[in-house]
């Protein structure tokens, strides 16, 4: 008897976490999409240790990149330009949303992106003027 009550249990647990992740819950938006592998946020993340070419447009000579055992991306081009151009796209591609999210946080913005919960945090950042300091050092 006890071995079919886990059985079931597990069943519905995972039918819960199925429905969990492909319902909308208030204004949080289904997650299962946005979790899967073939689909979702791990869809773009396909470095794995070893050499790749990179071709990007305005690249004057061919640019290795090489990702050791933790993916860590090592440029080699041949002149600075191309190795400069080369680190800001894979820059972007890996952290892109991170320099986004900091980029909000710094200026107070958080709210935008979670909601009121976050209004404190942006009211806090806002007098800490960081965008008024960031804006003055430009001018000068």
């Amino acid at each position: 008897m006890m071995k079919w009550f886990k059985v079931i249990l597990s069943g519905l647990i995972c039918a819960a976490v199925a429905y969990a992740l492909n319902t909308r819950i208030g204004q949080i938006p289904a997650l299962g999409k946005f979790l899967a592998p073939q689909q979702g946020l791990w869809q773009n993340e396909n470095s794995s240790p070893g050499a790749a070419e990179v071709n990007l447009a305005g690249l004057q000579a061919p640019v290795q990149v090489f990702y050791d055992e933790v993916l860590i991306p090592h440029v080699f081009a041949q002149n600075d330009l191309d190795l400069y151009r080369t680190q800001g796209y894979l820059t972007a591609r890996h952290r892109l949303w991170q320099m986004e999210f900091q980029t909000h946080a710094a200026a107070g913005r958080i709210s935008e992106l979670i909601g009121a919960m976050a209004l404190n945090f942006d009211r806090s950042q806002r007098r800490k003027g960081m965008v008024f300091g960031a804006e003055k050092a430009v001018e000068t």
